[in-house]
């Protein structure tokens, strides 16, 4: 009865949420922890509340914890397609992406094409990410998917090269594209019913922020979230030139202007030409179903007014635009 209970509480955490405030819901969330219990089908309010607190360790805590005493956020179904993966010599295929990058697309057709799960490694926060290290173990033994927003921090680093990860993919976008991309989520997908998630990113959204002229929230986007899409691209490279532990290997948004099969084709391959890989079995992005918005890559200057475009550009190295082929103004 007890867990019934609890059950309906977690089921309405949502609804809470939008009728009476964030508060109420982090509320009932401290109230359900309390008395030890947890529910994945309901996973924002508990690692949000977290995040509220900047409370990340007892994040990790909690959900290592979880994992070691059997509890398993996949289904059977997506377990026995992880054991086929491994007896397959599927690798743990480890993919980077910066927010708003066609993440959640990648994901779901490595997952589809490769027919292996998804595991969830991260807290899935940015621009600093905190590893899951039980689920990180099971994903590391080969036969899944893991699509992150990781960034490489000394600590991040050393937990995967303790786990055995020796070769991570990182995708990225034009971070002016990626930072309107990521200024329309939030508008259009976060702020309201689920505006515990404004959380999830730092610095997180001001409270009434979706009250605000579209043209300061750009200005704040451009102020807040634009550098740190800067310093992480920098960062992945830095290591991948200077970290011999790894093998990085990097591909960019354009790619999906060219071919959305293709670009899963050359992250496949850079994990093993001899996997098994059904290009059939990709899926073409929708419009509005997976976080995908329209493809768009030069949105960013309509959305800009023309001196913050010009900010903006003069903070992008050279050196960025020169690898991934973006324009320099």
């Amino acid at each position: 009865m007890k867990n019934e209970i609890f059950e309906k509480y977690l089921h309405s955490v949502d609804l809470d949420n939008e009728l009476f405030g964030e508060e109420e819901a982090f509320r009932k969330t401290d109230l359900v922890l309390k008395n030890g219990y947890y529910h994945t089908n309901v996973v924002s309010p508990f690692f949000t509340k977290f995040s509220k607190n900047r409370d990340f360790r007892s994040a990790q805590n909690l959900h290592d914890s979880l994992i070691l005493n059997g509890f398993r956020y996949w289904s059977s179904e997506e377990e026995k397609l992880r054991l086929d993966g491994i007896r397959k010599e599927i690798p743990p295929i480890m993919v980077v992406t910066l927010p708003k990058s066609g993440s959640v697309y990648i994901q779901n057709n490595l997952s589809i094409s490769l027919k292996i799960p998804h595991i969830q490694i991260s807290l899935a926060r940015f621009p600093n990410d905190y590893i899951l290290s039980e689920s990180l173990k099971i994903f590391a033994m080969g036969g899944a998917v893991s699509q992150t927003h990781l960034d490489p921090s000394m600590e991040n680093l050393e937990i995967l090269h303790r786990a055995g990860i020796k070769h991570i993919h990182v995708h990225v976008r034009d971070p002016r594209q990626a930072t309107v991309s990521w200024a329309k989520y939030l508008s259009n997908e976060v702020v309201g019913k689920l505006s515990h998630q404004r959380h999830l990113a730092d610095p997180p959204l001001p409270k009434g922020f979706d009250e605000l002229p579209e043209a300061i929230k750009f200005e704040w986007f451009a102020t807040n979230h634009y550098p740190s899409c800067i310093r992480w691209i920098v960062q992945w490279l830095a290591v991948s030139q200077s970290d011999n532990r790894f093998n990085i290997t990097f591909t960019d948004h354009s790619e999906f202007e060219k071919s959305n099969s293709g670009l899963i084709k050359i992250i496949v391959e850079n994990f093993g030409k001899s996997m098994h890989f059904d290009p059939q079995k990709i899926q073409e992005p929708e419009v509005g179903k997976a976080h995908f918005r329209r493809g768009l890559n030069d949105e960013w200057r309509d959305c800009f007014t023309p001196a913050i475009q010009k900010w903006m550009n003069s903070l992008l190295p050279q050196g960025l635009c020169a690898k991934f082929h973006w324009p320099m103004a």
